[in-house]
C-alpha cells in the first residue's frame, strides 16, 4: 500500500482493501481500453465488401496477434504494460494485400494505434493520496466538489486527470453508484431541456419566415 499521511484515513485496514480493489478495477477499465482499440475495427472489416476484405481481415488478425493479446483466454496472463510495449503495439505493421481498396488500407495502418498509445499514456496518474483521504471521511463533500466544475486535482498536491480522481475513491461503492446515478438523471433533464429550447427556437424561426 502507499505511503499514507499519517492520521488522514478513517480505517486505513479498510482503505488498504478499498485500494485493492480500485487499483484492480483502474486496471480492469483499461484493459477494455485496450481491447476495444484492437478488436472493435473488426466489425467495419466484417461489414465492409471488396475484393480484398477478406485478406485484408486477416492481415488485421495477424497484427492484433503481433501485440500479445491474441488468444483472448491467455490475455489475463499478461498485464497492460506486458501488451503495450509489445512490438506488436511499439511497431505495428499490418502486410496490405494488393487486393486491398483504400478503406482497407486506411483500416490497416496505425492510426487507431497511436490513438490507443495516447490514451492508456493519459489514462490515469495512479491513486491520489488527497482524494483518497477526503474521500474516506464521513463528510466528503470537497470531493466530490472536485466533480462539477471539472477540477479534478483541485487542491492536490498530485496533477491528475477525471479517472484518477474516480478510482481515488474510498468511501462506500454505494456512494459513488448514487453519485453516478444522480449525474446520468442531470445529464437526461439537461438534454431534454435543450431538446426542447431547440424546439421552440426552431419554431419560431419557422414562423417569422413565413409571416
Amino acid at each position: 500500500m502507499s505511503a499514507l499521511p499519517k492520521g488522514s484515513l478513517r480505517n486505513v485496514g479498510q482503505v488498504a482493501d478499498t485500494e485493492t480493489e480500485q487499483l484492480n478495477a483502474a486496471k480492469g477499465s483499461m484493459r477494455e481500453e485496450i481491447i476495444a482499440a484492437l478488436f472493435d475495427p473488426l466489425d467495419d472489416f466484417c461489414e465492409h465488401v471488396c475484393e480484398g476484405a477478406d485478406k485484408a481481415t486477416k492481415a488485421y488478425i495477424n497484427g492484433v496477434r503481433r501485440t500479445g493479446i491474441w488468444p483472448l483466454k491467455k490475455q489475463n496472463t499478461k498485464s497492460n504494460k506486458v501488451i503495450m510495449d509489445s512490438d506488436g503495439i511499439i511497431d505495428w505493421k499490418c502486410e496490405i494485400p494488393e487486393s486491398a481498396c483504400s478503406t482497407c488500407q486506411r483500416r490497416l495502418d496505425d492510426r487507431h494505434i497511436v490513438k490507443l498509445q495516447k490514451a492508456i499514456s493519459n489514462y490515469w496518474q495512479g491513486l491520489c493520496l488527497d482524494c483518497m483521504d477526503i474521500s474516506s471521511r464521513d463528510l466528503d463533500t470537497e470531493y466530490w466538489n472536485h466533480n462539477e466544475p471539472g477540477e479534478w486535482d483541485k487542491g492536490c498536491t498530485l496533477y491528475h486527470q477525471r479517472n484518477t480522481w474516480y478510482f481515488s475513491f474510498m468511501g462506500r461503492p454505494s456512494i459513488m453508484e448514487t453519485h453516478q446515478r444522480e449525474q446520468r438523471e442531470r445529464k437526461r433533464a439537461r438534454e431534454v431541456c435543450e431538446s426542447e429550447v431547440a424546439d421552440i427556437e426552431r419554431g419560431l424561426f419557422k414562423k417569422r419566415r413565413f409571416a
